[in-house]
């Protein structure tokens, strides 16, 4: 069900109004919240869907998530993978499919800081 526009809820208001009035129709506009992240094994549950991850999409998330105050430099992304990272492409593939994976409805939420590293990015989502 998509939330209401704001033309159809003031449709819905005639002047003057009753503040029960005013409240059913604030009651149907969506409103945000922080996402609920909880991880349990390579399991991701965020904000009520479960997310089947990989040890390596596991590792990443747990390292942005767990420094989400900061940047995570390409470094320190790169020695979690291993040798073989710093010379290819492996960590942009890595964190492409964490992104297609996190972003099912539609929200970003790692950013990528050109020449640094990643960063979690901490979201409102409306409901």
């Amino acid at each position: 069900m998509t939330p209401p526009t704001i033309e159809k809820l003031t449709a819905l208001l005639s002047l003057p109004f009753s503040a029960r009035a005013l409240q059913s129709v604030l009651m149907q506009l969506p409103h945000p919240h922080k996402d609920t992240i909880e991880i349990t094994g390579h399991t991701l549950r965020l904000n009520g869907s479960v997310i089947h991850l990989s040890d390596t999409e596991t590792a990443l998330l747990r390292l942005l998530y767990d420094n989400r105050h900061r940047a995570v430099t390409n470094e320190e992304l790169n020695a979690l993978l291993g040798d073989s990272a710093t010379h290819t492409n492996t960590l942009a593939v890595f964190m492409h499919r964490l992104r297609r994976k996190l972003s099912q409805d539609g929200v970003q939420r790692i950013k990528t800081l050109r020449q640094k590293g990643y960063q979690w990015i901490e979201n409102e989502v409306t409901v």
